[in-house]
């Protein structure tokens, strides 16, 4: 009795508070559990999935005649279609809105050209059918993506800046890889829907057109936020609630984590709550999330970005993987705590075993809950994978700087004093203090340092700017090879006769080159793209900054190709390095470069000149599918000379 009256209370607290701020929480829930024999799907567990959703979000203060379902045999293409412009003509600016899909999901042949891969994502109604059949069903009645982003965008608009937008997708939502689980109810099918005509023929970034509602470079729209059951190469498969029901992976973790997340609390809290309980019983699905996360849940207000690192999935009961490698100084033997999030309180302590390059696997003794949510934090870094030498020129810099600088070089971790270095630190009146690279001159200058003492900003950037030249050092330094290095065949291939051969190749501003990717072998892989340039900066090329890295991955026998490069006119001259980065799992090394990526051209890098030609031209010839396995990094490089 006592538990009700509290949750009374804080009910009407939150429906009072909304009422106040002049903000309407609205649902709508679309659920397909019983699909009509004949059209090649299976039944699912959508029911439960409404049940729960609906539960969860009347007790967050949505008031029941503000919640609308839609199930079944009412959800075909156009009921789904008028339930939604209903809805969408329903909402006031302001308004908390929440649009959730449960049911089946496919790929489609893309028909716009506006797909990485080749396909469109599209929800499967109620009565569409699994299989293309020219004279009875041609995809017609299939939810594509564009139509709901469409949606989504209307959404946004409408109930403005001072609202928010959350779509939950509980089905599979691409389906182009399948895995062995003890729990074979799954949301989707491994068989994409083809229409004649193959897919895209114009290369243009994925995620591009999901841009126009992800982002907030329109102030008067909202921000949306997304939640996935699995990433968009992946079947979604069904869990079991306490009763040993079934229910979809997202709504039951989403309802679980919603349930009991305090006032105040973000989307991105609730989200890697969610995504923990997914994980504990289907360690190897990997739920997204795409938009702001740090806006609060159904509000207006946003929290200040937390730098937090949480426990990716579980290996086993005693293993667990984090997101951050050796790019960014772990080594084995690195001791981490793991902690409560909310109340910060060390439950155990693990170590690192092994590192790759953006994963690290971490052994404890003490056995945890899997279904909730760790907090990793650093004890104690061993020796780090890599070391810059470091000296100063003792002719230039403040007498008074020096005992500032050995310290400063002591506590960075990952720098080193020597007679040999890779860079010097020096000092210029009127450019105050400079890093100077071995190979490629002044890479940083800070004008703010004068003869005077350095504070704390100072040491703080010149860390900031010496770790990204180790880091391209390391990168620069690290050998080719990997357990993927022979199912792939990796090339640069020049369009028109140069000097030289295809190890030592030759370009110019003329020069038009094609870059190739194939997977020879029988599982799928993810792939990154980065530039070394002579001057020693590095650039991301793939993933692009729009595009999610689940995006650009190749199924086997599949090939990734972007025709007719070009250098740009300003373009570092000497020689570039091309790295290719594969994996059988997604992986994101955006992060550690984003600092100080120089770009080739004036305007635009060479690269994305590129894509800006290639999306102009109809001819382009691309392609790319989606996988997701598990497997360490291979790298494959491939230079060539710039004059």
């Amino acid at each position: 009795m006592k538990n009700k009256l509290i949750l009374w209370i804080f009910t009407a607290i939150l429906l009072i508070t909304s009422a106040a701020n002049g903000q309407t929480k609205r649902a709508l829930l679309i659920g397909i559990g019983n699909y009509p024999r004949g059209n090649g799907w299976n039944n699912l567990s959508s029911e439960n999935d409404l049940h729960y959703l609906s539960n969860v979000l009347r007790i967050k203060g949505f008031q029941q005649e503000h919640i609308t379902l839609l199930r079944n045999e009412s959800a075909t293409r156009a009921g789904i279609e008028k339930a939604v412009e209903d809805f969408i003509r329903t909402c006031k600016p302001g308004d908390a809105v929440m649009l959730h899909f449960s049911g089946h999901g496919q790929q489609i042949t893309d028909d716009d050209g506006d797909e990485a891969d080749g396909y469109d994502e599209a929800w499967v109604p109620y009565d569409a059918k699994a299989r293309f059949d020219p004279v009875e069903y041609r995809g017609d009645r299939h939810i594509r993506d564009d139509q709901i982003g469409k949606w989504v965008d209307a959404l946004s608009t409408v109930v403005g800046s001072t609202g928010t937008v959350l779509v939950n997708i509980d089905a599979c939502h691409s389906g182009t890889a399948t895995r062995a689980q003890a729990l074979a109810v799954a949301r989707g099918t491994p068989t994409p829907f083809k229409l004649p005509g193959g897919g895209a023929k114009n290369f243009k970034p994925a995620g591009a057109a999901a841009s126009d509602f992800l982002s907030n470079s329109n102030i008067e729209k909202a921000n949306v936020v997304v939640f996935s059951a699995s990433s968009p190469v992946q079947i979604n498969y069904e869990t079991m609630d306490a009763n040993q029901q079934g229910v979809g992976s997202l709504s039951y973790g989403f309802a679980k984590a919603l349930a009991s997340l305090p006032a105040g609390a973000t989307y991105a809290d609730l989200f890697y709550r969610v995504k923990a309980s997914i994980q504990a019983n289907l360690p190897d699905q990997s739920p997204m999330m795409e938009g702001n996360g740090n806006q609060q849940l159904f509000a207006g207000q946003y929290n200040i970005p937390k730098n937090r690192l949480f426990i990716d999935r579980w290996l086993t009961d005693s293993s667990f993987v984090l997101p951050i490698g050796s790019l960014q100084q772990w080594a084995p033997g690195t001791e981490i705590a793991l902690q409560n999030p909310d109340s910060k309180e060390r439950v155990a302590i693990a170590v690192a075993k092994s590192v790759s390059l953006v994963e690290t696997v971490a052994i404890i003794k003490t056995p945890l809950d899997k279904s909730k949510l760790w907090m990793a934090e650093v004890v104690s870094f061993p020796a780090p994978p890599y070391a810059l030498g470091v000296n100063y020129d003792r002719n230039s810099v403040p007498k008074n700087w020096i005992s500032q600088l050995d310290k400063a070089l002591q506590d960075f971790g990952f720098t080193q004093k020597t007679d040999n270095p890779d860079c010097w630190i020096s000092f210029a009146a009127d450019s105050g203090l400079l890093v100077i690279s071995r190979s490629n001159g002044v890479v940083y200058t800070d004008s703010s340092a004068s003869g005077k003492n350095l504070n704390s900003e100072i040491i703080d950037a010149l860390k900031e700017n010496l770790q990204q030249i180790a880091k391209v050092n390391y990168m620069r330094n690290l050998p080719d090879g990997g357990s993927l290095t022979e199912t792939l065949e990796w090339q640069v291939i020049p369009n028109q006769k140069t000097a030289g051969v295809l190890q030592d190749l030759i370009f110019n501003e003329e020069t038009l080159f094609n870059i190739r990717l194939k997977n020879k072998g029988s599982k799928p892989v993810f792939f990154a793209l980065i530039s070394i340039l002579p001057d020693g900066s590095m650039e991301v090329l793939l993933p692009d900054a729009e595009s999610a890295v689940e995006d650009f991955s190749i199924q086997p026998g599949e090939t990734f190709e972007i025709t007719d490069n070009s250098i740009g006119s300003n373009a570092p001259k000497g020689r570039e390095f091309l790295r290719v980065m594969v994996s059988e799992r997604p992986f994101d090394i955006r992060p550690v470069f984003n600092k100080q990526a120089k770009k080739r051209s004036g305007n635009l890098s060479s690269w994305e000149q590129a894509m800006q030609d290639i999306m102009q031209n109809e001819n382009a010839s691309v392609k790319k599918t989606r996988s997701i396995g598990v497997g360490e990094i291979t790298l494959l490089t491939q230079s060539f000379l710039v004059k």
